[in-house]
């Protein structure tokens, strides 16, 4: 980089906030700081509801296996959020294998939503709003925008 900012930058620097904040933002609602399953704008509220929807979007795990992988997937969002954030991103960590495991972990998603609830749903803006009494599970943004 020449110590010029560009139209590329800030197009890193954009998707970086994205893609933190929609980590951050699925940790957090796992985790109940969004409030309790039920609420406007809650998905989970907490893990045994997030348990609930990994083991639907993952059949060919057995049931045992489910909360392991759960908790497992909450560590490694957490790591992908901390190390995309872009307040982070002159401070030399692992940028790019970050980038790939955020990648690796969207693809993974989107092969069980699409295993696990049928093609329509993972094509649908809200995969399982039908499903969650109206609720988006992906929390939709419009939702916050209408109030």
């Amino acid at each position: 980089m020449n110590g010029r900012w560009t139209c590329e930058d800030s197009e890193t620097l954009y998707l970086r906030c994205a893609l933190a904040a929609g980590f951050l933002a699925a940790v957090t609602d796992r985790l109940g700081v969004w409030g309790a399953y039920g609420m406007p704008n809650v998905a989970w509220g907490d893990m045994h509801h997030f348990m609930t929807y990994a083991g639907k979007l993952n059949p060919w795990f057995p049931a045992a296996v489910i909360p392991t992988l759960a908790w497992f997937v909450t560590a490694v969002e957490s790591t992908a959020r901390h190390r995309t954030a872009p307040w982070l991103q002159n401070s030399g960590c692992r940028t790019r294998l970050a980038a790939k495991l955020a990648g690796w972990m969207l693809l993974a998603f989107a092969i069980g939503t699409t295993a696990g609830t049928g093609i329509k749903s993972s094509l649908n803006r809200a995969p399982a709003e039908t499903e969650n009494e109206g609720r988006n599970p992906a929390g939709d943004l419009t939702c916050f925008l209408r109030g």
